[in-house]
């Protein structure tokens, strides 16, 4: 089931059992105050630097920057657990009428969503390659919390990695 990319975080992350269960019982609203923040920061970079240590040495990620990344993806998928773990999946031939779709003059205040949060699979989008680098765009998380922007976060697949293998 490591289609969707919520099943292929939460398999690959060691943490994130443990953040869905502190966003139960800490965030209310959905979204952390600074200091829940920081506690969620915490929790991953002890739980990253102990995996970390245990990776041989040429498996270790070089790049630290993408930490950043890392927590506010684990943000959005633990708010998408805590509200239900929705999914709605697009066969091809949605995707294609969506493409033709021109939803330029649709004023975001006019959308009607089903759930405060969910996620959107689209399947992999061979010609939307984020960075250059075969990230490619597979879904979207989308949350309307309440007294926030609406927020859309990308998910992306990449075709040369095992997502079976936690490491990667």
């Amino acid at each position: 089931m490591l289609r969707y990319h919520p099943e292929r975080y939460r398999h690959s992350r060691p943490y994130i059992k443990q953040l869905v269960n502190y966003f139960r019982s800490h965030v209310s609203d959905g979204m952390p105050s600074l200091e829940q923040l920081n506690e969620v920061a915490r929790l991953i970079m002890k739980k990253y630097n102990e995996d970390v240590s245990e990776l041989p040495f040429e498996k270790r990620p070089a790049d630290t920057r993408l930490i950043s990344k890392e927590i506010n993806y684990a943000i959005h998928y633990a708010v998408f657990a805590v509200h239900g773990r929705n999914i709605f999946h697009f066969e091809p031939e949605m995707i294609e009428q969506f493409r033709q779709t021109d939803i330029d003059e649709v004023p975001v205040s006019a959308l009607s969503f089903p759930y405060i949060s969910f996620y959107m699979s689209f399947g992999k989008q061979t010609d939307l390659d984020l960075w250059g680098e075969g990230n490619f765009v597979d879904g979207a998380y989308i949350s309307v919390l309440p007294d926030m922007p609406l927020q859309i976060i990308l998910s992306t697949i990449r075709h040369d990695v095992d997502y079976r293998d936690r490491t990667n």
